[in-house]
């Protein structure tokens, strides 16, 4: 299972036991530079995060609530 999560202020990918921070490319696009892998958020029309896209292939929906202030 992969997920993504926000660890001290920066945002990580978690898959199995392995922990990699993602690198901000946009707003919606980050990078990791040990695979080279890319991750999209995806927004609703509310612009909260509603998915995301790994590497263009792998979909994940949110399960947490959304923290926006």
């Amino acid at each position: 299972m992969v997920s993504l999560t926000v660890t001290a202020g920066k945002l990580v990918l978690v898959d199995g036991g392995q922990t990699i921070e993602l690198l901000p490319e946009s707003e919606t696009t980050f990078f990791e530079l040990v695979e080279e892998s890319e991750s999209e958020f995806i927004k609703g029309l509310d612009g909260a995060v509603t998915g995301a896209l790994i590497n263009g292939e792998i979909k994940a929906r949110r399960i947490g609530p959304d923290r926006r202030p």
